[in-house]
């Protein structure tokens, strides 16, 4: 099996973030073997000459955690930075950029889409309904209020609501129009970030036989 050399090149084409530090794989990981205070990928230090050997003993040290100068990880702060290594090393450097939101494809940028849930569903509504309940919701950056648009389908579609004024505590009842045979909403909302979540659904009248 091939391995990063001592300088971090990746023979297997899986980089290194520094000489410590290998996304996705905590065991291979410099940084997780100090913490726990030995090799975790199954390897001697005289098993390979081109890789890193482990040295000395774990992080903290011992005398350091003895003295008071520094407290000792417990299970859960070793278990954190290893899912921390197996899930990426996701890593941003203060100021740049500043705002998380303009970091491009950072990590720490918001990538989820709203929550959008509609009632009643065309599945269990009993024909056509004289309203709709909305419900909007996002974790993150929040929902943006003057993004909402529930329109009629197709082109020039009557407008029913565009913004969220009046959603109490992420719900919003919008009154339908009436007298129709099917019809047919687009509901869009997004959040500050510009995540856009869209449903369509079609009501039909029920015809008694």
């Amino acid at each position: 099996e091939e391995e990063d050399g001592e300088g971090g090149a990746a023979l297997t084409g899986k980089a290194r973030h520094s000489q410590y530090v290998r996304p996705l794989e905590a065991r291979n990981s410099y940084l997780i073997w100090k913490v726990f205070g030995r090799r975790l990928d199954g390897r001697t230090n005289e098993t390979r000459e081109d890789d890193m050997d482990f040295e000395g003993g774990p992080c903290p040290p011992p005398e350091a955690v003895t003295k008071g100068t520094v407290r000792p990880l417990s299970n859960e702060d070793r278990r954190t930075l290893v899912r921390w290594t197996d899930t990426g090393a996701a890593i941003q450097v203060m100021g740049h950029p500043p705002d998380p939101e303009a970091a491009g494809d950072s990590p720490f940028r918001d990538h989820l889409r709203p929550t959008l849930s509609i009632r009643p569903h065309p599945e269990n509504s009993d024909g056509l309904p004289r309203r709709i309940v909305l419900g909007v919701f996002d974790l993150d950056s929040g929902i943006d209020p003057k993004s909402l648009a529930v329109r009629v389908a197709g082109p020039g579609g009557e407008a029913l609501a565009t913004d969220l004024a009046k959603i109490d505590n992420g719900r919003l009842e919008v009154p339908l129009p009436s007298g129709r045979e099917t019809l047919e909403l687009v509901v869009e909302v997004a959040d500050r970030a510009g995540n856009r979540t869209t449903r369509q659904v079609i009501y039909r009248r029920r015809i008694n036989r």
